[in-house]
């Protein structure tokens, strides 16, 4: 979901086209990356899930579920081609990036 029309998500069905485009997009430059012999199987989409954009993608991480099930959220560097930790989980991470930008710092 687009963080600014975040109260008018379609739900499951937009989650999972935007899945679909996560993954077909790095599908298709994972074959251009093999036609000019680069190795990018050190990155990790297919391990995440994506579920907002900001300046980059949000997702949550599927190969570390914390004890209560949660996946810890990580940003994707589109550039990089790779995650970095950002939060623990889906609570920390909507506090930390959404809360503010709906109701100010304060």
């Amino acid at each position: 979901m687009l963080l600014n029309q975040w109260l008018e998500c379609g739900g499951q069905h937009e989650v999972a086209a935007a899945w679909r485009e996560f993954a077909g997009t790095y599908a298709y430059e994972r074959i251009m990356d093999r036609e000019r012999g680069e190795d990018t199987f050190r990155s990790d989409e297919t391990a995440l899930i994506p579920f907002a954009y900001t300046y980059e993608t949000w997702c949550f991480d599927r190969t570390r579920p914390d004890s209560a099930g949660e996946y810890p959220i990580v940003l994707w560097d589109h550039e990089l081609r790779a995650a970095t930790d950002r939060y623990p989980d889906f609570d920390s991470w909507f506090a930390g990036e959404v809360e503010p930008y709906l109701f100010g710092d304060g």
